[in-house]
């Protein structure tokens, strides 16, 4: 095999061993969780031209949403109860998971209004966390704040 070929199949396993340390370490530090590739995602969340990495965990009656915005820096940590009677918590049923999607203009029809820092670029992203029979959450940055900041109908 090339030296070419090599380096090829190399890149995407240098590229699984990084992302698997933001995981590795969410399972030390909140074992409790449980945390797999499945909900886990990289996205530039707070347009600095950036990657950041987050993941989703899960235990039985809650969520955790973990964004690691700084390499480095301790990640945010969310926790989402599984509560229905909860404006901010999930339906039981469905295993919770995690996506992203770009902004759009479905927040302001939806709404009425457009959320605080909200703001619709090509290229601004925000993460969805469904489960159950609940309308999802979304979490956008929040640019007047410079902050994680979350949105539901």
């Amino acid at each position: 095999m090339n030296t070419i070929a090599r380096c090829l199949l190399l890149v995407p396993l240098v590229a699984a061993a990084a992302d698997d340390g933001f995981l590795v370490a969410l399972k030390e530090k909140h074992a409790g969780y449980r945390w797999s590739g499945k909900n886990y995602l990289s996205v530039d969340l707070n347009r600095d031209g950036a990657s950041d990495r987050v993941a989703l965990g899960l235990q039985r009656t809650k969520v955790a949403l973990a964004i690691e915005i700084m390499r480095g820096k301790e990640p945010i940590f969310v926790e989402i109860p599984i509560d229905a009677s909860r404006q901010f918590g999930l339906c039981p049923g469905n295993e919770p998971s995690l996506s992203k999607r770009l902004q759009s203009e479905e927040t302001l029809e939806s709404l009425g209004e457009t959320p605080s820092g909200y703001e619709l670029c090509p290229t601004c992203f925000e993460l969805e966390v469904s489960g159950g029979q609940c309308d999802p959450i979304y979490f956008y940055w929040d640019t007047k704040a410079n902050k994680l900041a979350w949105w539901r109908l």
